[in-house]
């Protein structure tokens, strides 16, 4: 029997991604079996959910779990990525550990990896230790940058540098000025200043494009990175940036974690900084905090007003 553990919603009941309507007609055996994972059915846990885009969700329960990405149509590039990705000088017991493609069904769009054993960044945080998140976040960092930029040539990502940004960020204004528009005409402010004070683009590595805290796992000796949604070639301060700034959210957002997320960020700019260019740094970091305050205007849910505009006074700051 499947169960679905994620209280408030129910992702098999959307038409659209085909796996989840396997699960919910056929049972998660019969999904891994599409992929060509001998296992048991077991418990489903959805782990994270874009109505109509995509799911993640794992089978199993502890370690001897399986994780599914389903999509609403088949990702071969996301699979392709992973495969790859394998290769590269970190993807070894001394290095950032990523997902391993286990197995794969096209019909039904997703894709099986084996579960990565250890406690999410996020309960971390919420259990106080903040200097563990920015350590493991820290190594992601500094694990790009010791890869000559030449071997990320191999994966065929599309570049997400400053002239990509700076495309978002119209967007995102756009977005927040649509939920408020005294927010709206403070994001446009900041957009203006981040136009008139790019910085200069440099040598290109992997990046996650949306890394955050929930996007890393404590593997014991080093840190898991999952949720591969949008990789691109780009700055190292990209995705240094965006840590932050997802730390600055969920401070806003849960003010009780707020002293471990202060935590979390000093240790991680020790441990960055001698890889990161300042100004750099700075403008990506005001850059994805607006972002984020894009995502509290997109949700609406309880406080999101209130955060979003905190979350741009930051960016503002940022800029100083």
């Amino acid at each position: 029997m499947t169960t679905l553990t994620r209280p408030g919603v129910d992702p098999l009941l959307d038409e659209t991604i085909p796996a989840l309507v396997a699960l919910r007609e056929h049972g998660s055996a019969a999904v891994l079996g599409a992929c060509g994972v001998a296992t048991n059915s077991g418990e489903v846990t959805v782990l994270r959910t874009h109505p109509g885009r995509r799911c993640t969700f794992c089978v199993g329960v502890g370690d001897d779990r399986v994780v599914v990405k389903a999509y609403h149509r088949f990702h071969a590039g996301a699979v392709d990525f992973l495969t790859r990705i394998a290769d590269l000088p970190f993807a070894h017991p001394a290095g950032p550990g990523v997902p391993r493609v286990g197995g794969v069904s096209v019909e039904l769009a997703c894709f099986a990896t084996p579960w990565m054993p250890g406690p999410p960044a996020l309960e971390l945080l919420a259990a106080g230790n903040g200097a563990r998140v920015g350590e493991l976040a820290a190594e992601w960092i500094n694990a790009i940058s010791g890869i000559a930029s030449g071997r990320f040539a191999e994966l065929g990502l599309d570049p997400y540098g400053i002239v990509e940004a700076l495309h978002d960020l119209h967007h995102w204004v756009e977005t927040i000025t649509i939920a408020d528009p005294s927010l709206g005409a403070e994001a446009r402010l900041l957009a203006r200043r981040l136009t008139d004070d790019q910085p200069t683009e440099t040598r290109s590595r992997l990046v996650h494009r949306s890394f955050s805290v929930s996007h890393i796992i404590d593997l014991g000796d080093r840190p898991g990175i999952v949720d591969w949604d949008e990789p691109a070639i780009g700055p190292i301060e990209l995705d240094a940036a965006a840590f932050l700034a997802s730390l600055a959210r969920q401070a806003h957002q849960q003010p009780w974690m707020a002293d471990a997320s202060r935590h979390a960020e000093q240790r991680f700019i020790e441990g960055v900084l001698p890889v990161v260019h300042d100004h750099r740094f700075r403008w990506f970091r005001a850059m994805t905090l607006v972002k984020h305050a894009k995502h509290r205007s997109n949700t609406q849910t309880g406080g999101w007003r209130s955060d979003a505009a905190a979350l741009i006074d930051d960016a503002r700051r940022h800029l100083a």
